[in-house]
C-alpha cells in the first residue's frame, strides 16, 4: 500500500580523497568539511521495476534531484527527468515502461505530478497544481492507463478522489468528500472501500462492501485511539490494521469490518508501538512489521522474507536492513541499509540465488570509520517517568567532562531514532557530545507516554529536557559550563524555552525556525489541516480559552528572561513563524543586550532546502559553538 495515513555564503565542494582523512594517534577524527555532512546524496530512493529489468533512483542534476534508470545487467545510467526548478520528492513505477513522479517547485507550495516513458524519455505533466495539494492513493497495478489520486482543488480543507488517466491527463472525480473524510483506502482490486473520518477530535471508519454500496459507519473513536488500515485480506473481506484501541502499545490485528469486531491480534511489542506493517503484493498476506526499541527491528510472518532478512543480516552485520520494494514475482528485492555512522547503501537481493548485489553508497564521501557511535541512554524524570534517548560521544574521546550540545527533535510528536543524523555527526566531529532526548509527548512509546505531553509545551516536556541535562551533568559526561541547546521548529522552540527557563544550565543556544508564539501557531493552521484544529486545541491549548497559559510558554512573551547568547536562523518565506515576528523578537533581545546572531535566508521556508544555504547555516553554527563552547578548532 502506498500511503501511511497516521495522524499525526560560499558554495564550496571539497573533492578530497577520503583516504586523506585518517584518525590521528589519539584515535580522534580530523575535522571534516561542513559540506560533506549536508550534501545531497549522490544516489538515493532506489526502486526496482515490476519486471525486474530496471533500477531507478534519484540523483542531482542542475542542483535538483532527478530520475535516473539503469538496466539491471548494465552499468550505464540514463537520466529520464528534466527538473531544473525543484526536487522530485516521490515516484512510483506504474508499469515496466512508465514512472509517475511528484516534484515540489522551489520557493513555493506548488507541486507537479508527471509521468515519464522510460523508453523514449518523454515527460508529460499530469497535474500542475498551483496551490492544490496532491496525494496518490493507489497506482492501480492492474490498469495500465489510470491511477487514483486525491486533491483539495474544490475546497482547500478537504480532499476528493479522482481517477487520473495518465495518457490523456483527464481527471474524473469518483468520490466527493462530504467534508469529514481525511483519507481514502482501497481494497486489493483498487476499489475505494474504506474512508477515514475526523471532526478534529473524533475519528472513525466508514466501510462499504463494494463501490455500488453506500458507506456505513463501522467504528468511532477519539483521536487518542486509532485504527490504521494496512491492507485488505486476500478475500477482500477483512483488513489488517495497526491499532492502539483497548491497549497502550499499538498492535497488528485482523479486523472484521462487516461485523465490526477484532478477529485476532497478530503481533504486539510490550515496550514500544509498531511503526508499520508490509504485505505481499502476490498473496496479499501481511509478511512483517517493524518497530523501534533503541533501534529499528522486524518481525516476519512470511518464511521467504524472514530467510532473506536473516541471510542479508549475516552478510551486512551492524546494519539496519529494510525491504524497499520488489519485482512483481517477489524474487528480487531492493534493499536499503543504514547505521548510526553511515546514511547507508542500496542492494538488490535475489531470494532464489541468495545473490546480494551492491548498487550504490548513498553518500560515499562519508567514511563511517571517522563517525561517532550513537548509544541509547535512559533516565528518570522528576516525576518518575522513564525517558529514553541517545548519546553520541566524539570519536576517540572519553565520556568525561565534555562540551555538550542538547539536540532537541522536531515535531514534537516524533522521536529520535538510531540512524545516521547529519547534524549529530557534524557536531560530534567538532568535538561536542550530543544528547538527544525523547521527552514525553514523543511518539513510539505508547499512548500514555504520548498523552503525557498534552498541554505541556514549555512545562513537563521542557522539564524532561532539563532533567536530561542534569542527568548528563551528574554522570560527569558534561562540562557543566559548556552546554548548548539546539533545535529546529519545535526543537528551536524548546531551545529558546530552555534558555529562558534554565539559563544557568546553558552557555548558549541555537533556534532554527523556532516557534515563538504558541497561540499564533495553533490559530494559523493551514486549510488542509483544518479538520484537526480541535485536536490541536486539546493537545496544545486553545488560543482563546488558554491564551494566558500559552503566552506563559511562548518565547515572544519571555523576553526579560533571556541572558545567554542566541543564534537564530530563519527563512523569510516561513509560513508557520513569520519573519516580522522573528525580526521583532531578535530586536527585543538585542535591546536587552542579549548577544544575538541573526541569520535570515531569502526564499527559504520553515526548513532550508537550498544546499548553499544549508552550508552557510552550519558554518555559522560551527563558529557560534566554537566561540561559546570552545569545541574542536578547525584545522
Amino acid at each position: 500500500m502506498i500511503a501511511n495515513i497516521r495522524i499525526h555564503s560560499i558554495f564550496i565542494l571539497f573533492f578530497l580523497s577520503l583516504s586523506f582523512y585518517g584518525c590521528n594517534k589519539n584515535n580522534t577524527a580530523p575535522i571534516i568539511p561542513v559540506e560533506n555532512f549536508f550534501r545531497k546524496p549522490d544516489k538515493t530512493s532506489f526502486q526496482i521495476s515490476p519486471g525486474g529489468n530496471y533500477i531507478s533512483y534519484l540523483a542531482p542534476w542542475k542542483g535538483y534531484m532527478n530520475l535516473f534508470i539503469t538496466h539491471e545487467r548494465e552499468n550505464d545510467s540514463t537520466r529520464i527527468s528534466n527538473s531544473d526548478n525543484g526536487d522530485i520528492q516521490k515516484y512510483f513505477w506504474k508499469n515496466d515502461s512508465t514512472i509517475i513522479f511528484l516534484k515540489s517547485i522551489e520557493n513555493s507550495e506548488k507541486k507537479i505530478l508527471s509521468a515519464v516513458d522510460i523508453n523514449i524519455k518523454s515527460e508529460k505533466v499530469l497535474i500542475d497544481s498551483g496551490d492544490t495539494d496532491i496525494k496518490i492513493i493507489n497506482m492501480l497495478k492492474n490498469n495500465d492507463s489510470e491511477i487514483l489520486v486525491s486533491l483539495n482543488e474544490r475546497d482547500k480543507r478537504i480532499f476528493d478522489v479522482y481517477n487520473l488517466n495518465i495518457r490523456s491527463g483527464k481527471l474524473t472525480m469518483t468520490e466527493r468528500n462530504p467534508g469529514n473524510i481525511t483519507w481514502w483506502f482501497t481494497d486489493n482490486e483498487g476499489s475505494i472501500r474504506i474512508a477515514v473520518t475526523s471532526d478534529g477530535v473524533n475519528s472513525g471508519l466508514l466501510y462499504r462492501k463494494n463501490e455500488e454500496h453506500k458507506f456505513k459507519p463501522v467504528l468511532q473513536t477519539n483521536f487518542k485511539n486509532f485504527i490504521e488500515p494496512v491492507a485488505f485480506t486476500n478475500d477482500n473481506k477483512n483488513i489488517y490494521a495497526i491499532t492502539n484501541i483497548n491497549r497502550d502499545k499499538s498492535a497488528l490485528i485482523e479486523y472484521d469490518l462487516e461485523n465490526n469486531k477484532e478477529v485476532r491480534e497478530i503481533f504486539n511489542h510490550y515496550e514500544v508501538d509498531l511503526d508499520w506493517a508490509f504485505t505481499s503484493e502476490i498473496s496479499n498476506e501481511v509478511c512483517g512489521v517493524s518497530f523501534t526499541t533503541w533501534k529499528k527491528e522486524f518481525k516476519f510472518f512470511c518464511g521467504d522474507w524472514e530467510k532473506a532478512y536473516v541471510n542479508i543480516s549475516k552478510k551486512l552485520p551492524g546494519r539496519i536492513i529494510s525491504f524497499v520494494n520488489s519485482d512483481s514475482k517477489e524474487e528480487t528485492f531492493l534493499i536499503k541499509t543504514l547505521s548510526d555512522k553511515t546514511p547507508g547503501e542500496y542492494y538488490t537481493y535475489n531470494i532464489r540465488s541468495r545473490n546480494l548485489k551492491k548498487l550504490a553508497d548513498i553518500s560515499p564521501w562519508i567514511d563511517e570509520n571517522l563517525m561517532s557511535d550513537m548509544k541509547p541512554i535512559s533516565f528518570k524524570s522528576r516525576d518518575g517517568l522513564t525517558i529514553h534517548g541517545y548519546l553520541t560521544v566524539p570519536k576517540g574521546k572519553k565520556a568525561l567532562k565534555l562540551p555538550v550540545v542538547v539536540y532537541v527533535h522536531e515535531g514534537p510528536w516524533q522521536r529520535n531514532v538510531w540512524e545516521f543524523n547529519s547534524e549529530v555527526q557534524f557536531l560530534a566531529n567538532r568535538g561536542y557530545a550530543v544528547l538527544q532526548i525523547n521527552f514525553r509527548g514523543s511518539t513510539g512509546y505508547g499512548k500514555d507516554f504520548w498523552m503525557a505531553g498534552f498541554n505541556q509545551w514549555g512545562l513537563k516536556m521542557q522539564d524532561d529536557i532539563t532533567d536530561g541535562v542534569n542527568w548528563i551533568i551528574d554522570q560527569n559526561i558534561a562540562d557543566k559550563n559548556r552546554i548548548a541547546v539546539f533545535g529546529k521548529s519545535y526543537g528551536g522552540y524548546a531551545a529558546l524555552m530552555g534558555l529562558a527557563l534554565s539559563p544557568e544550565l546553558y552557555k548558549c543556544g541555537i533556534s532554527f525556525s523556532g516557534i515563538l508564539n504558541v497561540a499564533d501557531l495553533v490559530e494559523s493552521i493551514p486549510p488542509q489541516y483544518e479538520p484537526f484544529r480541535d485536536m490541536m486545541y486539546e493537545m496544545v491549548g486553545n488560543p482563546v480559552d488558554n491564551k494566558t497559559e500559552l503566552q506563559n510558554v511562548s518565547p515572544s512573551f519571555l523576553i526579560d528572561k533571556f541572558k545567554d547568547p542566541i543564534l537564530i536562523a530563519h527563512g523569510d518565506k516561513d509560513q508557520r513563524v513569520k519573519k516580522y515576528e522573528v525580526d521583532r523578537f531578535a530586536a527585543a533581545l538585542s535591546t536587552r543586550n542579549v548577544p544575538v546572531n541573526y541569520l535570515i535566508q531569502k526564499n527559504e521556508g520553515h526548513s532550508f532546502k537550498n544546499q548553499k544555504n544549508k552550508y552557510e547555516l552550519y558554518g555559522e553554527v560551527e563558529k557560534f559553538l566554537l566561540k561559546y563552547l570552545k569545541g574542536q578548532k578547525k584545522l
